[in-house]
């Protein structure tokens, strides 16, 4: 990891868009406080194939999946994006998985986050088993870096029970060396289904918030969990 500095003229105040940092107040050279600091972490990756894989179903409501969006962008501003870093890619699924970032089209975050903001809501059913075949099949199979071995991690964010089989689809996504994360929103999915779906410890690989509008709880410690991921798995 390393640190980029923006600074501000005294009395700006931090930003408050990602409050991954802190401000501080160097002293000038009478000892009195000079500039605001506002440091922002970006992550310094090994090369990895990152995947979303969303919940676009009718539960979700088009309100929360903007809010997800917002999330997933909070997420991934602070990633290398390019060839020889990380590469994202976006699934959205409900009755059947959309492939709505495939992975490797981006070389710059700016691109990806626009893409990701521009996504539209499905509604539809929950069939989370088959969202995470497309991604183990059609995304992570089919990524040109596939044979060099990078690292592969995958984000399943589901607020329902899945609606068709999730703990062999899951399986086999490990055995072919994909990390799984699973993110479970509300009353309606439970623990054992995303712990099916996740490797293990759970303690590590599992979250579950009560509700959309608190997610944004887990986004600095998932982005940390997913930049250790892409570093040394």
């Amino acid at each position: 990891m390393f640190v980029m500095e923006r600074r501000y003229t005294k009395g700006q105040g931090c930003p408050a868009s990602d409050l991954l940092g802190v401000c501080e107040w160097p002293l000038d050279t009478r000892g009195a406080p000079a500039v605001e600091i506002w440091r922002q972490a970006s992550w310094e990756t090994a090369p990895s194939d990152l995947v979303f894989i969303l919940d676009g179903s009718w539960s979700v409501e088009d309100t929360n999946f903007e809010i997800v969006k917002k999330w997933l962008v909070n997420i991934t501003s602070n990633f290398n994006i390019g060839s020889t870093f990380t590469q994202v890619g976006v699934i959205q699924y409900s009755d059947n998985p959309v492939l709505e970032i495939p992975l490797g089209t981006h070389s710059s975050s700016e691109d990806l986050l626009s893409d990701m903001e521009s996504i539209s809501y499905m509604g539809g059913n929950t069939r989370t088993g088959e969202a995470i075949k497309f991604a183990d099949k059609q995304m992570f199979a089919m990524s040109e870096r596939a044979p060099n071995g990078v690292t592969k991690i995958a984000v399943v964010l589901t607020d329902g029970k899945s609606q068709d089989e999730v703990k062999d689809a899951a399986e086999e996504a490990r055995n072919n060396k994909i990390t799984l994360f699973a993110i479970g929103v509300g009353p309606e999915i439970k623990d054992d289904e995303l712990k099916a779906i996740a490797n293990k410890p759970p303690s590590t690989y599992v979250f579950h918030v009560e509700e959309y509008i608190v997610i944004s709880k887990i986004r600095e410690v998932m982005r940390q969990k997913l930049c250790e991921g892409t570093s040394k798995l």
